[in-house]
């Protein structure tokens, strides 16, 4: 058992580096987008509440009250790897929603750091629209530290007939942090239809500069007003995810999911959310 934990770490580890070092990593990228994004197998563009935090914060634009959520993950089930988020918005007014969150990847010898400032803004009855400007800590124990920054657009809003769409741009042009080392710009497009209050399915298309396109779907299923069941496929990688949402307490919702990776195995996450009333 420890050598196979130990080979999982090894070809873990190996993945990220070769990745980072042939500048196809995806530094710069939130390292949690949160258990429903898990559970959905990557679906991002398009989730609203307090998920928008993670994701494409334009979605929270109709949201009238404070909400905050805590994530965490541990990638392909080494603790090394454990990802944990924290995110908080708050509506002001007229003037929009604003947020704040902060994320960590990794272990002593590799770790990515994010902290983000978000704002967002309703600019029609059915189109909404935000900004996060991003500041990243990569360390690498034998190289240092290094800072930079990132910046994402997103836009959302109605299509009538129950349909929903979202659009998150990232990093319009790739920002080079060392040599042959870049933060990678990459293009969300998702749509998601509610058949009801207890139905919706989800699609997304995911395109990373050079890199094959990602396409994700996923289905959210409410049979009781407290339980929620989520089933999500991702073909790049490829992986199946599996999630449950309990909002059974007074403002408080608990999520548990995992994403099985068809080469790496499994990654397990937990979110709690606060949503005042």
């Amino acid at each position: 058992m420890y050598f196979v934990h130990m080979s999982k770490f090894i070809i873990a580890f190996l993945f990220t580096f070769i990745n980072i070092t042939m500048a196809h990593a995806q530094l710069g990228q939130s390292a949690n987008y949160g258990t429903r994004s898990l559970s959905l197998g990557g679906i991002s563009a398009t989730l609203n509440g307090a998920d928008a935090i993670f994701n494409n914060f334009s979605n929270i634009a109709s949201i009238d009250s404070l909400s905050v959520l805590v994530s965490s993950e541990r990638r392909f089930e080494l603790h090394e790897l454990t990802s944990v988020a924290i995110g908080a918005q708050l509506p002001v007014g007229n003037i929009g929603n604003i947020a704040m969150s902060i994320s960590s990847y990794g272990f002593d010898e590799y770790k990515e750091q994010k902290f983000s400032i978000l704002y967002a803004r309703k600019i029609s009855s059915k189109v909404s629209i935000s900004l996060n400007l991003d500041y990243n800590n990569l360390r690498i124990e034998q190289f240092g530290n290094k800072g930079f920054l990132s910046f994402g657009l997103g836009v959302s809003g109605t299509l009538g007939s129950g349909f929903r769409y979202g659009v998150y741009i990232f990093n319009p042009e790739k920002i080079e942090i060392a040599e042959a080392t870049e933060v990678p710009a990459f293009l969300k497009l998702g749509v998601v239809k509610t058949f009801s209050a207890e139905l919706g399915l989800f699609g997304e298309v995911v395109k990373v500069i050079d890199e094959d396109i990602n396409v994700i779907i996923g289905f959210e299923y409410k049979p009781i007003d407290v339980f929620s069941l989520r089933l999500g496929y991702n073909t790049n990688p490829g992986a199946f995810a599996f999630g449950l949402a309990y909002q059974g307490f007074p403002s408080i919702s608990i999520e548990t999911g995992t994403q099985y990776n068809t080469i790496l195995g499994l990654t397990p996450g937990v979110t709690v959310k606060y949503l005042s009333k």
